[in-house]
């Protein structure tokens, strides 16, 4: 009785916290009954990426013997570190791998629903009441982008750490201390989490430099010690990376940004005609700058991929769930759409300038923190990566929190300013907001629920994945144990290989020497930029007899499998039953498995 006491005493205290809260802990609940509960085919087809078998098998053998080896044999380098380290704990305590997979879905829904309720806590540093519930709704119940945040990926622990960061900062504003120190770890741990958190993390501490708690001699110390005990969690990671992979802070951007320099620099020339050449070429690596004479092989950034990305992707990405409810309006036109998202963000940054020289400071200006990172996060991507800008959505976290805490502080402003100037048409806005936010929750919720719900398991559209799947199952029932399989996209191959070994090809789970020398040199290869691929020698040094991959009909009707292979020096073995589109445009692709006459 005393207990429930205590829970009424603190629902009667404190009704949105407790919202918040439940709202977390039931979209959280739906997760864990759909990853638990679900065909194993619906989670590793589905719901996971190819990459995201790279994060849990790596970490699986971690857990079994001390080495981030994907294969068993080289050392992986291609992941973001913290997330890693907490799927190989997590790995530890599971006693096989389809439990590990089905745990590792249900982790990133509890990091997903503990950020919507952080989200609620960072909201009532500008807000109060049940207005500060309009963030959690508009970030928990949102299946949309719930299901972008249960793929493996690092993103929900980055989310969670990120708003998680802001709370501290906001703390050291508002009450002098020593241990600002600890604030550090947390900003390291948050570097750790993705290297692009290393934006909000210096901007953080640039907040607590200028407006912490104290005196300025006290807000420098401050931000010493956060500085410095960031810098030892980061380097304490580095000083590991370096002995065990030989590069300080390895992550799969070595093979992802390969031509990226280069297309930079064209992209500046193109645009900077008064830049002097040689100012601009310099920064291109040695080994990109053969490409410089090649424009036409390179993705280079441009003005409709940002818009594309800004207004097309990351809305409907956020609010995509939402747009379902209000579907009888018809679709934004584009133009509209850039001209309503322009305006809210003016009116966004206008709020928070106003409310920088007010009590609510603090949290105006880890808002600005969020904003400044998700515009440096996107402009990075579209300069750096415009190749995987359109489909790496894991990447958009700060976009993300951006976007949803963007509309949350918006429609909370005509809120406050009602009940300021007329109370009673402020109570009667309260009440229809409360409503509405109400509505709102329970739609959406009931939307998480349903989609959620373990069903009958139904192939994706491209079938790439199940495809995978079966392949995986064949050869280990067919191929000699210990073959040594390699393939582009080895996570889902690997992770459900028992008889054989699958060696990756793509640079982004082997060594980061295999990515600067091997993989560097079948890029120029197969771009015509050099005589020899050192991919092939790699085969044979390597000892690796058979390839597993999607690969085009007309390549394999030649036998020229994966281009590693010349005509008639292997032997097809095994070949999807349904046929692969990739986009409207791209050729018919089929699953295969090959034997190379080596082996």
């Amino acid at each position: 009785m005393r207990i429930l006491g205590d829970l009424r005493a603190r629902i009667t205290k404190d009704p949105a916290g407790t919202a918040a809260a439940v709202l977390a802990a039931l979209v959280f609940l739906a997760v864990a009954v759909y990853a638990f509960g679900s065909d194993i085919r619906e989670l590793a087809c589905n719901r996971l990426q190819d990459d995201s078998f790279y994060y849990l098998q790596s970490a699986w053998n971690f857990s079994r013997s001390g080495r981030f080896t994907f294969d068993g044999e080289h050392p992986t380098y291609g992941f973001q570190p913290l997330w890693m380290i907490v799927l190989a704990m997590l790995a530890r305590v599971s006693p096989d791998k389809f439990f590990f997979l089905r745990a590792s879905v249900a982790l990133g829904g509890l990091f997903f629903s503990l950020t919507g309720w952080m989200l609620f806590r960072l909201a009532r540093h500008w807000t109060g009441g049940g207005r500060a519930l309009i963030a959690p709704v508009l970030w928990t119940a949102n299946f949309s982008l719930l299901g972008v945040y249960i793929t493996g990926k690092e993103n929900a622990l980055y989310a969670f750490l990120l708003v998680f960061a802001c709370l501290r900062i906001i703390r050291r504003m508002t009450s002098s201390g020593k241990e600002a120190w600890w604030d550090g770890i947390l900003l390291g741990l948050l570097v750790l989490s993705r290297l692009n958190a290393l934006i909000p993390a210096i901007l953080l501490l640039a907040v607590l430099g200028m407006w912490g708690a104290g005196s300025r001699a006290e807000r420098a110390r401050s931000m010493l010690a956060a500085g410095v005990g960031m810098l030892a969690v980061i380097a304490l990671w580095c000083v590991y990376a370096q002995i065990s992979f030989g590069a300080i802070f390895p992550s799969s951007g070595t093979a992802k940004l390969f031509g990226a320099n280069a297309a930079l620099a064209v992209f500046l020339e193109n645009h900077l005609p008064f830049l002097p050449q040689a100012w601009i070429e310099a920064f291109v690596p040695q080994a990109e700058r053969v490409l410089l004479a090649r424009p036409d092989l390179l993705v280079l950034p441009s003005k409709d991929l940002g818009f594309s990305y800004l207004a097309g992707l990351l809305p409907e990405l956020v609010y995509g769930s939402w747009a379902e409810f209000f579907a009888f309006l018809g679709p934004m036109e584009f133009r509209i759409k850039v001209l309503a998202l322009a305006a809210i963000g003016i009116g966004a940054a206008g709020r928070v300038l106003l409310q920088l020289r007010s009590s609510a400071r603090a949290g105006a200006a880890v808002l600005g923190v969020i904003w400044l990172s998700a515009a440096g996060n996107s402009l990075l991507n579209w300069l750096l990566m415009p190749e995987y800008l359109l489909w790496g959505i894991w990447y958009a976290v700060p976009e993300t929190l951006a976007l949803v805490l963007v509309v949350a502080y918006l429609v909370d402003w005509p809120l406050d300013l009602a009940a300021r100037v007329k109370p009673a048409v402020g109570t009667i806005l309260r009440t229809a907001g409360a409503a509405a936010v109400t509505v709102l929750a329970a739609a959406g919720l009931a939307l998480v629920w349903i989609r959620l719900a373990p069903g009958d398991y139904t192939i994706a559209p491209d079938g790439t994945q199940q495809e995978a799947y079966d392949a995986a199952a064949w050869m280990n029932e067919n191929l000699p144990p210990g073959a040594r399989v390699g393939s582009f996209s080895a996570g889902l191959l690997g992770y459900f290989g028992r008889a054989y070994t699958v060696i990756n090809l793509d640079g982004l789970a082997n060594t980061p020497q295999f990515a600067s020398r091997e993989l560097v040199g079948h890029l120029l290869y197969v771009r015509g930029l050099a005589p020899v691929d050192p991919l092939r020698e790699y085969l044979a040094r390597e000892n690796i007899g058979w390839l597993a991959n999607v690969d085009t009909v007309e390549r394999i009707a030649r036998g020229e499998y994966l281009g590693l292979v010349d005509p008639g020096g292997g032997v097809l073995l095994y070949q999807g039953e349904y046929a692969i589109f990739w986009g409207p445009a791209d050729p018919e692709r089929r699953m295969i498995v090959a034997r190379m006459d080596e082996a």
